[in-house]
């Protein structure tokens, strides 16, 4: 993965040159998670670029394939959830016992970190149609044709939730595969988690133990800080996605052109 610290002191450098300190963790640490959810997002059109190519002969084979390198880095972030109603009222009853009532379609909350949608299967492989517009959903569901059956199940992908139909399919389990967002990990050991193990709780970021706002020198503190969740072949493009946005935030030119300049050399 990719070390932050290397990152924070790059972007220092490149950007204090004569003005030490300039740039401080906590401005860094705000343009991190940002920067990362760029570069995630170019992957996928890297991705595109890569499958025309490959659909025009023009890729390189084996390991020098632009399509197999993206293809390989995007995979480590596919994820399968079992899918739960979340659209069941529980009631207590008179007599004290639990009843679950089920209205409407089977709604399952969308994971808090889906980045795309791969596709969803029922327990006989069944691969379902996703749907991602309002319209498009009430055709289907109103039309004798092309309503959902057991053998040609359909989701509808909304903002927050997932819907199935037929919603009975639930009570034997879907399956959603999705590309979750990256999110960091360990520089170091802490406690149970070891270094270099994903912290689904945290953004890349560098913590400091102690700044010098004069000379601009920086003591890490590896126990808080957490490196990026990409890979390390990767680290120029997160270097200029941050010196691009402190060039926009701090309305300097010469910044701005530096990370744009090292971007298209990428």
């Amino acid at each position: 993965m990719i070390d932050v610290a290397y990152v924070y002191n790059t972007v220092r450098d490149l950007c204090n040159k004569d003005q030490k300190g300039f740039v401080t963790p906590a401005v860094f640490n705000t343009f991190a998670r940002l920067a990362q959810e760029n570069v995630f997002n170019e992957m996928f059109d890297e991705l595109k670029l890569a499958t025309r190519l490959r659909g025009g002969a023009s890729d390189a084979g084996r390991d020098k394939s632009a399509y197999k390198q993206v293809e390989e880095d995007l995979s480590y972030f596919i994820t399968r959830v079992q899918l739960t109603n979340s659209n069941d009222e529980t009631v207590v009853q008179e007599n004290g016992s639990f009843e679950t009532i089920e209205e409407g379609p089977f709604m399952a909350r969308k994971p808090l970190d889906l980045a795309r949608v791969i596709g969803m299967r029922d327990f006989e492989n069944n691969q379902f149609e996703m749907v991602y517009d309002a319209d498009k959903i009430s055709r289907i569901l109103s039309s004798d044709l092309s309503a959902p059956t057991f053998g040609f199940p359909v989701a509808f992908v909304s903002s927050r939730h997932i819907e199935v139909y037929p919603s009975a399919l639930t009570t034997v389990g879907v399956e959603l595969i999705y590309y979750r967002q990256p999110r960091s990990s360990f520089v170091t050991d802490v406690f149970t988690s070891l270094r270099g193990e994903v912290d689904y709780n945290s953004f890349p970021r560098f913590s400091a133990l102690t700044v010098d706002e004069s000379s601009g020198f920086v003591v890490q503190n590896p126990t808080d800080s957490r490196n990026f969740e990409l890979p390390e072949h990767y680290t120029q493009e997160i270097i200029s996605e941050i010196l691009s946005m402190l060039g926009v935030r701090l309305r300097d030119q010469t910044l701005l052109n530096s990370g744009e300049t090292n971007k298209q050399a990428n």
